[in-house]
């Protein structure tokens, strides 16, 4: 699986915006910054089945592929967007980000063929996040 990175857009004041809740650096509350990606590629992401949505009960078993407990969704899309948006201490993103899939432990999700070094598809993500400026 390949990505296919179209163009990227970034505008931002002179600081740069990163994703670090773990670095204690001091933040400029004047920075600000918009990055703007867009790709073309396979889109891969597992999802909890109907049958376990709102049951209390039930462990997440998110991070660890299950065919009884999650249904894959998979995809090749023309134009898949990523945007960022920071301002002082928080920022959002949302859209698409690239993951690598070389890792053997992804070979139950995709399967052997799919599972190689530099391979790599699109997951969807929505998030907020503190911002670092350095």
């Amino acid at each position: 699986m390949k990505v296919c990175r179209l163009i990227q857009f970034q505008l931002s004041t002179p600081d740069v915006g990163l994703w670090h809740d773990h670095d204690k650096r001091e933040y400029n509350p004047k920075s600000w910054g918009i990055v703007l990606k867009l790709f073309a590629g396979d889109i891969v992401r597992p999802f909890t089945r109907p049958a376990f949505w709102g049951k209390k009960d039930v462990p997440s078993k998110w991070n660890n592929y299950d065919d009884d407990y999650h249904f894959l969704i998979r995809a090749w899309f023309p134009f898949c967007p990523f945007i960022s948006i920071a301002l002082g201490k928080r920022g959002v993103y949302a859209g698409f980000k690239v993951a690598d899939f070389d890792s053997p432990k992804y070979e139950q999700m995709l399967g052997k063929d799919d599972v190689y070094i530099g391979s790599e598809a699109l997951v969807p993500s929505i998030t907020t996040r503190s911002t670092r400026w350095k």
